[in-house]
């Protein structure tokens, strides 16, 4: 059975009340030859502590004097004690994990100089499935070697060579969510058990750094990590010196913070930095003690560690291998070198502080925190410190240290999963990594992100906060991690507004943010993929289709959802489903929910698929879930499967639909294992009398405040009626036929024009109507759309009075007016003779780049954020086209110079990746020597093109004032030259 073990409710407080005291009754049975039964004292249980105001005292035990451990027969030295701490909770009695690992401990060859004891409690119902039966029919163990543990009354086991024996019965259920139990077990077994070597571990939930481990169905309290540092010192004062393994069979253990808490009192650290399933560790790793006997040698901390964390690929029917799990991780981690890591952590969380200071570099490492690995998909704030750090090294001169402190993955080609880590020392000796986890090293630390559940009202952020300060690495990362869950005002908060647009030429859809420099405060952009279906009463659903990826360019603030138009379908049904390729794109994986035929809850269907055939997945595990999500039973499917896929509303993702059921036939594949084939099928999304699909983002700012765009409508309608040309502006009859630029919509976005798109000019030769028509094909070619438009075709007087045909510059500005570049000045005047600001300048040759999406921050202070050309201004700094006067200032308002528009549009060719090789001769003309150095290479070049000539009789000019005419020759000559011209 393979349940999850689930991370524990982020609802329960992180303080925690002292267990009972230590109430012995007698035996039911002797322990063994040697542990005889022991009378009932009369020891009572100790009240319910209150919860400490200061620094809690230490947990005292004081070494062999228990007094139930001093009536038992002590046994004779051995080289290992191995001390599990087995708090069954709801893992027991829901699901009979516990039992499970019980009886692969009873499988494994146990040598005689090894002592396993494991104490039990804090569970309502043990072997609730009777599972001993199940074993002993299959003959994994022998009859009456499994014990069911009484669930009224905490207990100490021995488990030897296939035979499990009581040693010790309370007088009633300890308080297992308590350290002091925790460290008084541990007591027991050195005066029980005395070894060269100690293993301690604890199996139950475990809740990341915020956490703790360890809940007791009864009580409902929790250890905190805190805690568990406490019961490490006692133990550690106990036996006089550090424990040589710390052993976590519970979820998200292999942290910064757990490895602080252990260092001063151990040795060596088994631990997973990820949900662990329900079945836990492999415990035929018990057989690595029994091979080092044969060998007449003890076992060393390291060889049982590597051979735990080797065992455990074998668990959740993996098929025996680390390659075959998706989200699993298991890591043996040298605790002497942890202050060298917690040094570099402490200098790396004083750089994060000084950088929340400076918005500009702090939004950088915001974001990319939001790309780094995350565990249990984020929501416990647990992050890989190995993928933080080394994500963050353009960012931060701190995090090379981190990375060489705690050591670097043993690979990054899919065959590395598991082994040793490189480096000099590293904190991570040894690990083992699923599929979907590969960049991750498997030790984690707490840096809440975008999906972290802070909690309620109970269990606020400010208690998080103070439930961190007790675990933190260090004062300044606990200052620092403050900082971020109470949200201070030293994160900013967005101000802006967000538009979905689609992108025809490039099939995909775009973010549009506005104004650009509110984006300082976005950490992270997502996108979704909906449906709307009408029912038969005329009412509407929304359902999701699943997330879609985004291509994040953070400096040109361009958000890309990669979409082709078609979405994921079985049987002809789409469904909601999320992909993601790993491997570095050898290996597709989907997760798709799914609800199995005969059960009344949802199930999420894992499946992988080569890369180059994705259509083709294998399922790899299905995992059922409650009501809040969290998994509680994986599997992986015997025989024929039955299943229907479903579509989540997008509101309420409980609520689903469902589609045909689908039986998936069991086969046996080319190696030689059981397997089911899914057939992913990907098909087109059109619209319909009663569907349509649409597509919107998310951006969450640094507070984690959401922000939702309007819903856009796919553009791969073949609904001829989604589609439009807006009203064009009269024309300039120029006697050549007049072509003018078109914007052809769906709903209110405007497309790109690309080759799904033909554009067709009739009647345009003479004045009067001219007509523009537009056949928009799919993707095989076939038009499904044909729309037109008129346009007046008018004498340039009725546009502009101030040009005539006869002036030199007509052309040129019939062509900048019909393409949208250029428009009057007021009172039908085209302004020819008016001269060209830096600031009108830089306007234009936004519209003539139609890059109105891509923005840069205003960086110029004598650039009003609401200004005309603000946002060119910003576009063009951010792109090197154009320079201030100065850091701060640009001069809007200053007449622009012959000589800087050769420079502007030099720079804006090299953007555009054009050649820029042509050479005039300066020396033709007369004022040659006026050409300022800065702009001489930039003149020759606007020479050598033709963009430029001389004024008058040779003379440059180069100092001269630009006039709106001459910009209109300019940049006509400019496309005629770069050869982008649209008509």
């Amino acid at each position: 059975m393979n349940i999850l073990k689930k991370t524990l409710s982020f609802l329960l407080a992180a303080s925690m009340t002292a267990s009972a005291g230590w109430v012995a009754v007698q035996a039911e049975e002797p322990a063994s030859t040697t542990a005889p039964a022991v009378e009932e004292t009369t020891a009572t249980a100790a009240p319910e502590a209150e919860e400490p105001a200061g620094t809690p005292e230490p947990i005292v035990v004081e070494p062999q004097t228990n007094e139930a451990a001093a009536k038992l027969k002590k046994l004779n030295k051995s080289d290992w004690t191995i001390c599990v701490y087995m708090c069954g909770t709801d893992l027991e009695s829901g699901y009979g994990a516990a039992t499970s690992d019980l009886i692969e401990m009873l499988e494994a060859d146990i040598p005689s100089d090894v002592t396993l004891l494991v104490m039990t409690g804090g569970t309502k119902e043990w072997n609730p499935q009777e599972a001993d039966k199940t074993a002993v029919k299959e003959k994994r163990i022998k009859k009456n070697a499994y014990k069911t543990p009484d669930n009224e009354h905490t207990q100490i086991y021995r488990v030897d060579d296939d035979k499990m024996s009581l040693v010790y019965t309370y007088k009633e259920n300890l308080n297992m969510g308590s350290a002091q139990t925790l460290a008084e077990f541990v007591e027991f077994a050195l005066a029980y058990a005395p070894s060269e070597n100690l293993m301690v571990e604890c199996w139950d939930h475990g809740g990341g750094p915020t956490g703790g481990v360890e809940k007791d169905e009864y009580t409902g309290d929790i250890i905190s990590i805190a805690d568990v540092s406490r019961a490490a010192e006692a133990i550690y004062n106990a036996r006089g010196e550090k424990t040589e393994i710390f052993g976590f069979d519970t979820c998200l253990t292999s942290n910064i913070e757990t490895v602080s808490a252990l260092a001063p009192y151990g040795e060596y650290l088994v631990a997973s930095e990820e949900v662990e399933p329900g079945s836990g560790w492999y415990y035929q790793w018990l057989n690595v003690l029994n091979e080092a006997n044969k060998a007449k040698r003890t076992a060393e901390p390291i060889e049982i560690g590597k051979r735990i964390v080797d065992e455990y690929g074998k668990t959740n029917n993996l098929n025996d291998t680390w390659e075959n799990s998706l989200e699993l991780t298991l890591n043996l981690i040298d605790l002497s070198q942890a202050p060298k890591a917690l040094e570099a952590l402490d200098n790396m969380a004083k750089e994060l502080n000084e950088k929340l200071d400076k918005p500009d570099e702090y939004a950088d490492i915001a974001r990319v925190a939001e790309d780094v690995q995350k565990t249990y998909q984020g929501m416990t704030g647990v992050v890989d410190l190995y993928d933080f750090a080394y994500k963050q090294l353009d960012n931060l001169e701190t995090a090379q240290a981190v990375i060489d402190a705690i050591g670097t993955p043993p690979g990054n080609t899919p065959e590395y999963f598991i082994g040793d880590v490189q480096g000099e020392n590293p904190l991570v000796l040894y690990r083992g990594t699923g599929v979907t986890l590969n960049n991750s090293l498997g030790v984690g630390f707490y840096y809440p992100t975008i999906q972290t559940i802070i909690g309620n009202e109970e269990d606020s952020a400010s208690n998080r906060a103070d439930t961190y300060d007790t675990v933190s690495t260090s004062e300044s990362y606990a200052s620092y991690i403050r900082e971020l869950l109470l949200k201070t005002d030293k994160l900013q908060v967005f101000s802006g507004s967000l538009k979905t647009n689609p992108d025809l030429e490039n099939s995909t859809f775009y973010l549009e943010i506005t104004p650009a420099e509110s984006a300082i405060a976005i950490s992270d952009v997502m996108a979704t993929c909906q449906m709307t279906k009408k029912n038969s009463d005329g009412s509407e659903m929304v359902y999701s289709l699943g997330s879609v990826d985004v291509a994040k360019d953070w400096d040109n603030l361009r958000f890309e959802a990669e979409f082709d138009g078609t979405w994921y379908s079985l049987g002809g049904e789409f469904f909601t489903c999320k992909k993601s390729e790993i491997y570095d794109g050898l290996v597709i994986a989907y997760i798709i929910p799914i609800k199995v035929e005969g059960s009344d809850g949802i199930s999420l269907l894992s499946a992988l698929a080569d890369a180059q055939k994705p259509e083709e997945a294998t399922i790899i595990s299905v995992s059922d879930v409650d009501a809040d999500g969290i998994e509680t039973r994986s599997y992986v499917p015997e025989g024929d499967f039955t299943f229907r896929t479903l579509l989540s509303e997008a509101e309420d993702e409980t609520k689903y639909i469902c589609n045909d059921p689908i039986t998936i036939k069991q086969e046996t594949d080319e190696d030689g294992y059981e397997v089911h084939v899914i057939n992913i099928e990907k098909t087109k999304l059109t619209r319909g009398s009663d569907v349509e699909y649409a597509a919107y983002f998310q951006a969450v700012d640094l507070k984690r405040n959401e922000y939702l765009s309007d819903p856009c409508g796919y553009i791969f309608s073949e609904n001829p009626d989604d589609y439009s040309i807006k009203d064009i502006a009269p024309q300039i009859y120029t006697g050549n036929p007049v072509e003018p630029k078109i914007a052809l919509m769906m709903g209110e976005h405007e497309l790109f024009l690309d080759k799904n798109v033909d554009v067709e000019y009739s009647n345009n030769t003479e004045k009067g109507t001219g007509k523009v028509t537009v056949a928009i094909k799919n993707e095989e070619g076939e038009v499904f759309a044909t729309l037109e438009k008129d346009y007046e075709i008018v004498d340039v007087s009725s546009i502009f009075d101030d040009v005539r045909t006869d002036d030199w510059y007509f052309d040129n500005v019939a062509y900048m007016h019909s393409n949208g570049y250029m428009q009057g000045v007021g009172d039908n005047k085209f302004g020819s003779a008016t001269e060209m600001t830096r600031g009108m300048f830089a306007e234009m040759l936004y519209r003539f780049a139609d890059e109105q999406l891509y923005r840069g921050e205003n960086v110029f202070e004598d650039v009003p954020d609401d200004a005309y050309y603000a946002a060119a201004v910003g576009w063009a700094k951010k792109n090197g086209i154009i320079s201030g006067v100065s850091e701060t200032k640009f001069d809007p308002n200053a007449v622009i110079t012959r000589e800087s528009v050769a420079a502007l549009l030099k720079r804006y060719a090299e953007y555009k990746k054009m050649s820029v090789s042509q050479q005039g001769d300066l020396s033709e003309f007369e004022d040659n020597t006026l050409v300022s150095d800065w702009a001489k290479d930039s003149v020759v070049w606007a020479v050598g093109s033709g963009l430029m000539s001389g004024r008058g009789d040779a003379e440059l000019v180069p100092q001269g004032n630009v006039t709106r005419a001459e910009t209109a020759a300019l940049i006509d000559r400019f496309v005629k030259l770069s050869g982008t011209a649209e008509n």
